[in-house]
């Protein structure tokens, strides 16, 4: 027995499953309730057995890696990616502070890529101690935030001078 309820003057009645129901009856699908009532006279009708879902854990999602192995996003090729595990087949989306940067799918095996977009990157600006999160909710509603992940952002190139070349005439020469 999980709890009684009373039913209205029309036979409606509602029961709000407590946290120790949940305990009792567990997480995981194919799960089933039946009620049952006792009239005056004694008499106890049971309902046909309803089946439902208990899901009220939030998907795990971390960031595990920004612009490669050294957090540093950069011009090179490829190195403006943000990488993650979440729950599979379910969105994941990015943030930067309050600005949502993209969302992206998390693969059958649970990982995920968001590639950084030019707009991300003036969004972000320049410069370390940059972070971002994840966020993903599951099926049955329940949402989780990553810790955040801390990165730098350096795509600028150096500023690069010939001041001379061969020496102060300008001249290459065997002397």
């Amino acid at each position: 027995t999980l709890g009684t309820a009373t039913a209205n003057a029309n036979g409606v009645w509602t029961y709000t499953l407590t946290s120790n129901n949940l305990s009792d009856i567990g997480q995981g699908s194919g799960k089933s309730i039946t009620a049952s009532q006792t009239d005056a006279a004694g008499n106890t009708g049971t309902s046909n057995s309803f089946s439902f879902s208990v899901d009220t854990v939030a998907p795990t999602v971390a960031i595990t890696a920004v612009g490669g192995n050294d957090s540093t996003i950069s011009s090179q090729n490829a190195d403006n990616t943000v990488v993650g595990t979440a729950e599979a087949n379910r969105l994941v989306t990015i943030k930067f502070g309050d600005h949502e940067l993209g969302s992206t799918m998390a693969a059958a095996n649970g990982t995920w890529t968001y590639t950084l977009t030019n707009a991300n990157l003036i969004v972000i600006n320049q410069g370390g101690g940059k972070s971002v999160t994840a966020s993903q909710t599951d099926a049955a509603g329940n949402t989780t935030l990553s810790s955040p992940f801390t990165f730098s952002v350096d795509t600028l190139s150096p500023n690069v001078v010939i001041e001379s070349v061969g020496g102060s005439d300008g001249v290459i020469s065997d002397s």
